[in-house]
């Protein structure tokens, strides 16, 4: 069965969700083992370093997704938009005001997320 553009953002949704609940269990299962993460500071996390820096150097406790555009090419699913994110960055509270690119792939384990790419909009 093909995925929509509507299950795309259901794992978007389920992501964004496991992120702010600190949910490291689910982040493991949704990320790619070759995630690529760079974030609009122009830092770049794999998946191990990610995962590890959650609670400690990040901590994201809010997110509202804006203007989201999916496009599906076979086994790749792409997703734009912006977002206004709440972090706290080695505790210091910031609002993000970003634009940014979610990948997800098809994989023998279902659908992983496997890069994002950010720059701050403002």
């Amino acid at each position: 069965m093909a995925i929509t553009e509507k299950d795309v953002i259901s794992l978007e949704d389920q992501r964004y969700a496991a992120t702010i609940a600190l949910d490291t269990t689910a982040l493991s299962r949704i990320y790619h083992d070759r995630l690529v993460y760079t974030h609009s500071s122009g830092a770049i996390d794999d998946k191990a370093s990610l995962i590890g820096s959650m609670g400690k150097k990040y901590r994201y406790t809010a997110a509202k997704r804006m203007d989201e555009k999916v496009q599906i090419y076979g086994d790749t699913a792409f997703v734009t938009g912006k977002a206004l994110l709440n972090v706290e960055v080695f505790g210091e509270a910031k609002v993000l005001d970003i634009a940014f690119l979610a990948v997800w792939v098809n994989t023998d384990q279902g659908w992983r997320f496997v890069a994002w790419q950010s720059c701050k909009r403002a």
